[in-house]
This record gives C-alpha cells, structure tokens and sequence, in this order.
C-alpha cells in the first residue's frame, strides 16, 4: 500500500513539474523512480506468490501428518478411555514468521550454534552414489 502510494505522489510531482509549479532537484527523474517502486511491487507479489505456496505444501503435509494422528487417536479410543490432548488441526495460509529472501531465495534463517543467534545459511545435503 505504502509504494502504490508513494507512486500515486510521484505522478502527482511529475504532472506539477511539467506545469512548471514546481522545480525537481536536479538528478531527480521521475519516471526512474516510478520504475524502481513498481518493480518493487512485481517482487513483492512474486515473493507473495512463493510464500502462499510454500504454505499450502506446508499445510498438506500437516494435515496428512494430523489425520493420521485422528485415525490413531480414535483407534486408541475404541480400546481404552482416551487420554491426552486431542490434536489440534492445521491452519492453512502463510504465518507470520515466514519469510523470503529477494537476493537468494536458496538461502534461509537459520539458527547460528557459536552465538546463540540467527543468519543467513544453506542447508547442505550430501549425495553419495
């Protein structure tokens, strides 16, 4: 919403500037930074796009893993009194925590052992033949 914005200003200075109601600084163009904040936009939704993917093959796997805990449960249930928590089902959609990186969608967050903190890693799988 914020760049849609911010687009909607540039346009708005640009037709001023053409009416001569205001003077640009110099080195300012318009037009390049009308482009720069719509490619944003694009990155954004393609960066969207991957999350909302990312999270339904999260939730099919979640819930596979849930029914079967269901058919488990229920078994277990016919046998005995149940006991524990019922487990609770999957939420579908991206979560607040998920995140994407622009410069190497490869990479991801990941728990740093030396200091207690998070950085940018790979997860390395070796394949032998």
């Amino acid at each position: 919403m914020q760049l849609k914005n911010e687009v909607a200003t540039l346009f708005e200075l640009g037709e001023q500037a053409d009416q001569g109601e205001i003077q640009l600084p110099e080195g300012f163009v318009v037009q390049d930074e009308v482009v720069l904040r719509q490619t944003r936009l694009i990155k954004l939704a393609e960066a969207k796009a991957i999350l909302d993917a990312r999270a339904q093959d999260r939730y099919k796997s979640e819930k596979a893993e849930y029914d079967e805990k269901m058919r488990e449960h229920e078994v277990k249930a016919r046998k005995r009194k149940r006991r524990g928590k019922t487990p609770k089902p999957p939420e579908a959609g991206p979560r607040d925590k998920d995140q994407y990186n622009f410069t190497d969608p490869q990479s991801r967050i990941m728990k740093n052992s030396t200091d207690d903190g998070f950085d940018q890693h790979y997860n390395v799988q070796a394949a032998v033949e």
